[in-house]
């Protein structure tokens, strides 16, 4: 998965469409920026269906890093946008505690493993469904955000970690989306 990683980032650097900087968890800062990101997705695709999933998808990123990011007034977090042959790249990356790599670990090769099935969708809906059953509707903006993610994308999601010091490590991650 990492040199597939390092190739994705690589595309995504050199196709570049929209890049949010995020160098402190601001949420009033990072809002005015989705008026923006949303114009540059209109102005890509006139596909109704694909705005709303690269919106979503977009947006959920943003959030994920706001909420579960760590901010230390040395990295700034991010959230890029590239497009090239017919597929949307979105990237993030935050900072993260070392002791949570297992448990993100853990997560992602989960929702990445329906991948290598037949109908990754069909079980994404499944395990989704499951979810939502188990934790309610007033929790599941927590507890299935990745699920919900996943389900959009089409392909697996590749992610990467890169230790910063003892406590912490640089998470990124990249979701496709097709076009």
């Amino acid at each position: 998965m990492e040199k597939e990683f390092e190739k994705r980032t690589g595309l995504i650097d050199k196709n570049l469409i929209f890049k949010l900087q995020i160098p402190e968890k601001n949420t009033k800062k990072v809002r005015s920026a989705f008026q923006e990101l949303e114009d540059k997705i209109n102005n890509h695709t006139k596909d109704r269906i694909i705005r709303r999933k690269a919106r979503f998808v977009s947006i959920e990123l943003i959030e994920n890093v706001l909420r579960y990011g760590y901010f230390n007034g040395i990295y700034e977090s991010f959230v890029r946008i590239a497009f090239f042959d017919k597929k949307y790249y979105f990237s993030s990356g935050n900072l993260v505690k070392n002791s949570e790599i297992s448990y993100i670990n853990q997560r992602l090769n989960k929702i990445n493993s329906a991948y290598a099935e037949q109908n990754p969708k069909e079980i994404l809906r499944a395990w989704y469904r499951n979810k939502l059953a188990q934790v309610g509707v007033t929790d599941n903006d927590i507890k299935i955000g990745i699920l919900e993610l996943a389900r959009r994308l089409d392909d697996r999601i590749l992610y990467h970690f890169n230790k910063i010091n003892d406590e912490f490590s640089e998470f990124s991650i990249i979701c496709t989306l097709n076009a």
